[in-house]
């Protein structure tokens, strides 16, 4: 996640306010910052940076349809988890054939948990032990909440999805 690298970088001093595009690809910080700073931090969080000369940077930033700060990035990474929910929904869907209504409780269930263990965690501690663990909790009640609404062997396919995407996926 690229919310506590933008955590952080607020929070050194002097602060640098930085802002990530859409695509999460595309960072652009106050003018003046130190782009030297901007790197070694990203380097830190084990990202690469690479300052872009102005046509290029003027072109990047042309393309860019919304930036996310430290006080919406939460919005950026709602959206991805619920491209992953839906990923993960459409393997379930079509290993296990699941019916319409199966796959939309599922999406449902998946959104929900995901929501419930991004809002749990401070954005600054959006990375690490404690993270990871609300990322499992989302998944086992995702799996509890299924066998409600899934045959056996579906929730035995939902369990194999989901234990490959956390080891893909999760830190």
């Amino acid at each position: 996640m690229i919310a506590p690298v933008l955590v952080r970088m607020e929070n050194m001093k002097p602060p640098i306010r930085v802002e990530v595009d859409h695509s999460g690809t595309l960072m652009r910080s106050t003018p003046g910052s130190d782009s030297e700073r901007v790197k070694a931090e990203l380097s830190s969080a084990g990202l690469d940076g690479e300052e872009l000369d102005s046509d290029a940077a003027a072109k990047a930033v042309a393309g860019a349809t919304s930036w996310y700060t430290r006080a919406n990035i939460h919005e950026l990474s709602r959206e991805e988890f619920r491209t992953l929910a839906r990923r993960w929904a459409a393997q379930v869907v079509e290993n296990a054939r699941l019916t319409s209504e199966q796959e939309r409780r599922l999406v449902a269930s998946l959104d929900g948990a995901l929501d419930e263990a991004l809002s749990s965690i401070p954005l600054e501690r959006g990375e690490g032990q404690q993270w990871a663990d609300a990322k499992l909790k989302a998944r086992d009640r995702v799996l509890e909440e299924a066998v409600v609404y899934l045959q056996p062997a579906q929730v035995a396919e939902l369990r194999e999805t989901l234990a490959w995407a956390i080891a893909k996926v999760l830190p």
